[in-house]
């Protein structure tokens, strides 16, 4: 793969903080030794933060929680970075 490459395609699991090694267990049972799917969990302090180390496992299951925190903390950044813009109304009406 080549660098900055990003695959598509896993598949994310999102559920309560009690049912992550739940679903991490019910996971291996029904995956076959052939399938060789690479899953993860992601929640905790010490988590997975790089989006293409990420992007390496077929499913990473996560915590309503992280989802929450990681959205709000994106969307700060996005904000902070947006108001360093500079913003021109093309509009007739402005």
């Amino acid at each position: 793969m080549a660098p900055g490459t990003v695959v598509r395609g896993g598949t994310l699991v999102v559920c309560n903080v009690s049912l992550v090694g739940q679903w991490q267990s019910e996971l291996k049972k029904v995956i076959n030794s052939d399938a060789r799917l690479k899953v993860h969990q992601y929640h905790g302090a010490k988590r997975l933060k790089n989006a293409a180390k990420l992007s390496e496992f077929d499913v990473v299951i996560t915590t309503y929680s992280i989802l929450g925190t990681e959205f709000g903390a994106a969307k700060k950044q996005a904000e902070k970075a947006a108001s360093k813009l500079a913003w021109r109304c093309e509009s007739f009406d402005c």
